[in-house]
């Protein structure tokens, strides 16, 4: 049988070695399939992306990332795209069935031994080199925080709205764990579509809906309300993410780093503020490695 390899898109850039961990650590929480470090002053990052993202795009959500850190895209970096395999099965040692909430398991669609513990939800992925399937510590820790917060609510009550759904794992989760009702948005069509591929392997297709409908048009209000994503783009849409949230609601944010996590808190405290909801305020923090993750509510 013939295998058939898809394009990638590999990003060649430099940077100091002070701040490597933190572009790369951004680069991926922007939208990277994955870094790779070779260190030294500067230190080289190696960067893969999906080959089904236009050139622009690439170049967009890079830049995007450094800004982060207050840099510029080089003006050397290098923009290949391969068709090699090699990478293909490298990334996969060492990836094993991972825990990641009280009742939650995302387990690798090749590992076909493994056997949940009673009562676990098992989300069966392919990981795209980490990013938005639980291995990153910012999609570790917002599903943690999903489980926790559906497991609150009474059964058959809870919904959820993914914000930014990437590979639309959060939803997944939220479907196993019993939501009622699961909205999962993106700006990138490509997710929008992988949440559903993601959602058909795990048998859940018919329980959510994707879609790149705007935050700004979206109606309902939630339950709970999950957007992992950068800490700028979750002060901008603080007052959308704010409304959307039910009364006694939980907003989980993450994909902040943790010098980002009070100014975060303040924009969405402030937004609440100004709809009403004085008592919309923080309710637990969670850190891991240099990302920060908090639940706000009434």
């Amino acid at each position: 049988m013939r295998v058939v390899v898809r394009p990638w898109w590999q990003l060649e850039l430099a940077v100091a070695a002070a701040v490597a961990d933190d572009a790369g650590a951004l680069i991926v929480a922007a939208g990277a399939d994955g870094v790779e470090m070779v260190d030294g002053e500067p230190t080289l990052l190696f960067i893969t992306y999906p080959g089904t993202l236009p050139r622009a795009a690439v170049y967009e959500r890079a830049t995007r990332a450094l800004n982060e850190l207050g840099l510029e895209l080089p003006a050397d970096a290098r923009l290949v795209e391969r068709a090699d395999d090699d990478w293909t099965e490298r990334w996969k040692e060492g990836l094993a069935p991972l825990q990641v909430g009280p009742r939650l398991w995302i387990v690798p669609t090749w590992i076909t031994t493994f056997t949940p513990p009673a009562g676990a939800a098992v989300i069966r992925l392919d990981p795209g080199m980490a990013f938005g399937t639980g291995q990153h510590a910012t999609t570790a820790m917002c599903l943690a925080l999903v489980d926790e917060c559906l497991a609150a609510g009474p059964v058959g009550s809870q919904s959820l709205f993914d914000v930014g759904c990437g590979t639309g794992v959060l939803a997944l989760a939220a479907a196993l764990l019993g939501a009622r009702r699961i909205l999962a948005v993106d700006n990138d069509p490509i997710a929008v579509e992988v949440t559903m591929e993601n959602a058909a392997q795990n048998g859940l297709a018919s329980a959510i809906e994707a879609t790149t409908t705007p935050l700004a048009e979206v109606r309902e209000t939630f339950t709970t309300v999950a957007a992992n994503i950068l800490a700028p783009t979750l002060i901008e849409m603080a007052a959308d993410l704010v409304r959307v949230t039910a009364a006694g609601g939980r907003l989980i944010a993450s994909g902040i780093l943790r010098p980002q996590a009070d100014e975060v808190q303040d924009a969405l405290v402030a937004a609440a503020a100004q709809a009403g909801r004085t008592r919309f305020r923080q309710l637990q923090r969670r850190e891991q490695q240099e990302w920060a993750a908090l639940v706000l509510g009434d």
